[in-house]
């Protein structure tokens, strides 16, 4: 089964897409070229491996994108 979902990037751009549940969410981000993305639902990242369906996402749900790799700063000399 798919579903349409909203895609709101960092700048508030919005794209709808269409996503099968049964899908894996790193497939679909392979396929739109963001595997290095963090993808975020209900205040949770979606994890690469599991499908869009066991989240229980459904029609027009919001899924924000940022191109940011998870986790904070490594750097701590641009902090000083």
């Amino acid at each position: 089964m798919s579903v349409s979902v909203q895609l709101i990037d960092s700048r508030g751009r919005s794209n709808y897409i269409s996503i099968i549940l049964s899908d894996t969410v790193g497939n679909k981000k392979k396929e739109l070229k963001q595997e290095n993305g963090v993808w975020t639902y209900d205040g949770g990242v979606l994890k690469n491996e599991k499908t869009f369906g066991s989240y229980e996402i459904s029609n027009n749900e919001i899924i924000i994108t940022s191109l940011n790799l998870e986790g904070g700063i490594k750097d701590m000399t641009i902090l000083k």
